[in-house]
């Protein structure tokens, strides 16, 4: 049985991957360019959670914190099928956008499923305001698999 290698930022099959041990961690990029993405967000303090999706832990607490007393701190998850991205850089931006929605809480952005999971404070944001961040970022959302 042969695994697949998947990208560590945008999650792409790695046929011919780019290794480099991090913090410990050999971790598989598709290409140079996913690579040179994860080091950018790294040295800025922007990578996600262990698993390499969502914001940065401790901003992901704050942002809990900051909305829990406001929202009753229901979180929920929603999936939007996402049209249009192509490469790592796609993801990030498509990651940034949907992360600035107040109310959001983390996201993956999937390349290969073309598609974005997103943990929300329940009642604090809408549908329209998804799909208006993914519009904003260039990207179209197809009708979502789950609801607010």
């Amino acid at each position: 049985m042969v695994k697949t290698i998947r990208c560590e930022l945008c999650g792409a099959e790695a046929k011919h991957p780019v290794t480099k041990t991090i913090d410990g961690r050999a971790l598989n990029f598709c290409c140079t360019g996913c690579l040179q993405v994860y080091e950018l967000q790294r040295e800025e303090g922007l990578l996600p959670d262990q698993n390499g999706h969502g914001l940065p832990a401790q901003l992901q607490k704050e942002q809990a914190s900051a909305v829990d007393g406001k929202f009753g701190g229901t979180v929920s998850s929603i999936t939007l099928p996402i049209v249009g991205m192509t490469c790592a850089n796609c993801v990030a931006h498509v990651e940034r956008s949907l992360h600035s929605v107040p109310g959001v809480l983390n996201v993956m952005v999937n390349l290969a499923a073309e598609r974005a999971t997103v943990e929300i404070i329940s009642g604090a944001l809408t549908m329209s305001d998804l799909k208006q961040a993914v519009e904003d970022a260039g990207y179209q959302v197809l009708e979502a698999r789950d609801s607010i």
